[in-house]
């Protein structure tokens, strides 16, 4: 039997792939085919907190962020369905010694056209109902936005990808890619090899092991993050934003039901690598206890809060913590969209404008795309953030 041909094959049913998968089909690439190897939105898409924050300090993903936040404002004209987006609003707070920085960052945001305030501590006491500000020294207040449904939101890219006619192949396992002549040609699936002369790797945790194995190494690793949740007696549950507490280095998102979902960075920094095949998905009980202690801290009235579960995803980490979205400059015909470090989410409409670029014009005119090249790593860094402990 011949083997069956596509003009692009998307590695990836996430987020990022079914975006990717609708911008190709809009610009009419061809036959496209999407291979995913449980379902949509089964891997750290579905576990996704899915924040919505423009707030970046680095203007080029401050740009992104306010494309993509157009976009899902508009998510029902680019795929017939809603997006789904909680707005609670959101506030990131930040140290002292941060406060100038963020000025200047809001000045920066409110000429991208971003709704977002000023807020002294005690603004924030009153936005935020509870709050401890020991050690804040001022917020940047988002007041039109707060989170996703990023399983809702991907299962929509790909029903209007559908639509326009992309094969999306689930349930289907990818070995590896075929190189012949140095280029891509293919790739070797569970059921059977799709020939290709372009293949798309945006395989999240797995795909620095599928470009490792054509000759192009990424420093890319899998790294295993956890989330707690919790349930506040009733009367510190009050409708509340999403808060990013820079100085703890944690978030706190409302819930459905009076639950607050917490994430915290891991206590050593970045995690150990783990295998994105082989990794426990439930929380560990010190992280839970610890999380329950640090919102206490930061809420009061959390004090005698319930933790009533979590669970643990992995991110796909590069060294700077930025992504990796270009065409490989080792394996023609190999174009990357990984390296997300948990900001995916409220980038994917953009990156699914870049990468189509990629694949169809050979450059991206949205936005900069040059200091996501993979060429960058051991070189000084081209995008630097402004706060003392945030990349961005």
């Amino acid at each position: 039997m011949a083997a069956a041909t596509a003009d692009v094959v998307i590695v990836g049913g996430g987020v990022m792939g079914t975006s990717i998968a609708l911008q190709l089909a809009r610009r009419r690439a061809g036959r496209i085919v999407l291979l995913e190897k449980r379902h949509v939105a089964s891997g750290p898409t579905g576990r996704s907190s899915a924040l919505l924050r423009r707030h970046y300090s680095i203007e080029l993903y401050a740009r992104m962020a306010a494309r993509s936040f157009e976009a899902y404002n508009n998510f029902e004209e680019l795929t017939g369905r809603p997006a789904e987006i909680t707005r609670c609003g959101l506030v990131m707070a930040l140290a002292p010694d941060d406060v100038p920085a963020m000025r200047d960052t809001i000045v920066m945001m409110q000429r991208l056209g971003v709704k977002v305030e000023e807020l002294g501590p005690r603004d924030l006491e009153r936005v935020v109902p509870g709050l401890a500000v020991d050690g804040l020294g001022g917020a940047a207040w988002e007041t039109d936005t707060g989170y996703g449904d990023p399983a809702g939101v991907s299962q929509a890219y790909a029903a209007r990808a559908r639509e326009l006619g992309v094969e999306i192949r689930q349930d289907c396992h990818v070995a590896g890619f075929t190189v012949t002549g140095g280029r891509i040609s293919g790739v070797r699936t569970s059921a059977g090899p799709v020939e290709t002369a372009t293949v798309v790797n945006a395989a999240g945790p797995w795909g620095a092991a599928l470009s490792r194995a054509v000759g192009v190494d990424l420093p890319i690793v899998a790294s295993r993050q956890q989330l707690v949740i919790l349930r506040p007696r009733a009367d510190a549950a009050a409708a509340r934003p999403v808060l990013v507490d820079m100085v703890d280095r944690a978030y706190y998102r409302p819930e459905t039901g009076g639950l607050v979902l917490v994430g915290t960075r891991n206590r050593a920094g970045v995690s150990a690598p783990v295998d994105p095949d082989a990794f426990s998905e439930r929380v560990d009980p010190d992280r839970v206890a610890w999380t329950a202690e640090a919102a206490a801290r930061r809420f009061p009235g959390f004090a005698d809060a319930e933790a009533v579960g979590g669970y643990a995803a992995v991110y796909d980490l590069t060294p700077d913590l930025h992504f990796v979205i270009e065409r490989s400059p080792a394996v023609p015909g190999l174009v990357h969209a990984l390296g997300f470090s948990g900001h995916g989410f409220k980038h994917s409409p953009v990156i699914g404008e870049m990468v189509a670029e990629l694949v169809m014009d050979g450059r991206v005119s949205v936005v900069d795309a040059a200091p996501f090249s993979s060429e960058r790593f051991g070189r000084p860094p081209m995008l630097q953030g402004r706060y003392g402990s945030w990349p961005f």
